[in-house]
């Protein structure tokens, strides 16, 4: 009669597979008794795998090795020996198809950081993890061991070890650094402190080494201009230049900001709406124990699979050329959204009227006309509106708003522009009134020119993009672009495009259809999602949010 092992080594690995054995894990090495999985596969995979476990020495070997190649290993911190003891014990065989181990070997205390986030990220607040002679001996021999017998190319390893600058380090990265060439990842977290360049220069040396790289290749000058002009542009793309969900916030009082609340990436599974070459601001900590990303933004090291967002701004102080190219791509690849200097919800009113406009500052800064060309996507958010104000065409903003449209179009390739104007009237973002524009159009008799003057006021001066580009209107945005609910109905916001569509004809044409135009795929700012968010939040709470901008 045959057996299992009868048939070839191939066959009996896809049987295995087939059968539900687990694969694509993260398996915690705990010692016996211990949550060992981070999430619960299907109960038959569960019970295959531990079943099979037990059906002989060889067939066990076997099985624990095609384990350990199809799933993502991790020594918490609360098993460091344990787990590091397994992998000392792991047949060369089982090494050379290790694919990803991940080693929290030594966290530094936390100063100051909040309990909910120490927690999230699964650090210690109770204690600092000691690392002894015993444990860093018991480490090099793991490391030596599983390093001598992996797979060239094959293994990505993720260390932590919080030990700063210091002999401590040097004895922990030993083992990578007698086995160049060996890691396809190496990403290395060696401080608790944010972005500390003694450190990350460390890591970023040693895990060069591992991958086979050459240690300095980062410090050797970089022959940009050398390329030719649509490689160099690609490579700009590939920078902090473009944003988090591709938006930039400017106001004259902050200049250039991003929003922060909603951009966050998680490592291997970032935001599908974010930009894919540049995910968040920092890495998603998860409430699940999953390896943590290895996060440049928070932490001191090296990953190569870090996409956080990092600021530009040295770019734009290597050279004159430099600088230029690089507004090009921060104008053409970003949304622009100017928003007032003192904050979402200030209002236009009568003291007002002798202020500039952000919007009107933010073209008239520029020294080179080409700067404006490079503009794509322009994103006004008005502040919010009195309908008492009595604005008249002779209000020295007004005038302002005149001249810096008039330079907007002498100096903006305008058929490739997409101007975006959001307008809200003060009862609703400041008293959260929704209703009030519904009532005074009742009172009105339904005519909007008279409850939408100050609106047609404000927009009159881009009546020069007519019939050019794309331009959009949005009011009330505060609420109208929320889902429908009992107090936002379909028939509100019918009402509310109805109006909208009069405001870009207004300046477009009696022929432009903004729908035609791409209305209907215009998503959302970022700052808009949040601050329904926020409004909500303050409804439900009665407190003060936080401003949803800044600059991290």
């Amino acid at each position: 009669m045959y057996s299992l092992l009868d048939l070839p080594e191939e066959a009996r690995h896809k049987i295995y597979m087939a059968a539900g054995l687990v694969s694509g894990e993260t398996i915690k090495l705990e010692p016996k008794g211990g949550n060992a999985l981070t999430r619960r596969p299907p109960l038959a995979s569960l019970r295959f795998t531990y079943n099979v476990l037990q059906t002989c020495k060889t067939v066990y070997e076997e099985v624990k090795t095609l384990i350990c190649a199809h799933n993502t290993l991790v020594v918490g911190h609360e098993h460091v020996e344990s787990g590091l003891e397994f992998l000392r014990r792991l047949s060369p065989q089982q090494c050379s198809v290790l694919t990803h181990v991940f080693v929290q070997l030594h966290f530094e205390a936390s100063e100051g950081s909040c309990a909910r986030y120490d927690a999230l990220e699964h650090r210690p607040l109770s204690m600092v993890m000691s690392l002894n002679s015993a444990r860093l001996s018991l480490w090099q021999a793991t490391a030596r061991h599983i390093l001598t017998n992996a797979t060239p190319q094959t293994l990505a390893l993720s260390l932590i070890c919080e030990t700063g600058v210091g002999h401590t380090t040097t004895a922990v990265l030993q083992p990578l650094n007698e086995n160049p060439g060996v890691l396809r990842v190496c990403e290395l977290q060696l401080g608790q402190q944010r972005q500390d360049k003694a450190i990350s220069a460390i890591a970023c040396e040693t895990a060069a080494r591992a991958r086979g790289l050459s240690p300095g290749l980062r410090e050797r000058p970089f022959p940009l201009f050398d390329l030719p002009v649509e490689v160099r542009r690609r490579i700009l793309e590939y920078t902090g230049l473009v944003a988090p969900h591709k938006e930039v916030y400017w106001s004259a009082q902050q200049g250039f900001r991003i929003a922060t609340a909603a951009s966050r990436c998680g490592g291997d599974s970032p935001d599908p709406y974010l930009h894919s070459r540049c995910n968040g601001v920092s890495c998603m900590v998860s409430k699940h124990y999953t390896p943590p990303s290895i996060c440049l933004q928070r932490r001191s090291g090296y990953s190569s699979r870090c996409y956080c967002w990092v600021s530009p701004q040295s770019i734009f102080t290597v050279s004159h050329a430099l600088y230029r190219k690089a507004v090009q791509v921060l104008y053409s690849c970003n949304r622009i959204v100017i928003v007032p200097s003192k904050g979402l919800r200030s209002s236009l009113s009568e003291n007002d009227r002798t202020e500039r406009l952000d919007v009107s500052k933010f073209i008239t800064r520029h020294m080179w006309p080409d700067t404006l060309r490079s503009l794509r996507h322009l994103e006004i958010v008005f502040p919010a509106i009195d309908p008492e104000c009595g604005a008249t065409t002779h209000d020295p903003y007004y005038l302002d708003l005149c001249s810096a449209i008039r330079q907007l179009e002498a100096h903006t390739d305008v058929g490739q522009l997409k101007v975006v104007a959001n307008m809200t009237m003060a009862s609703s973002v400041l008293q959260e009134d929704s209703d009030w524009i519904h009532r005074q159009l009742l009172l009105a008799g339904g005519d909007q020119s008279s409850v939408f003057r100050v609106h047609g006021h404000l927009l009159g001066p881009l009546i020069g993009l007519h019939c050019k580009g794309q331009f959009f209107v949005h009011v009330e945005w505060a609420w109208h672009w929320c889902p429908p609910t009992d107090v936002f109905t379909d028939e509100t916001h019918a009402e509310v495009d109805s109006i909208e569509a009069n405001l870009e004809k207004m300046i477009m044409g009696n022929e432009y259809d903004s729908e035609a135009a791409g209305r209907t795929n215009e998503l959302p700012s970022t700052w808009l999602f949040d601050t329904w968010d926020f409004l909500e939040y303050e409804r439900l709470t009665g407190h003060p949010a936080d401003n949803i901008l800044s600059d991290p």
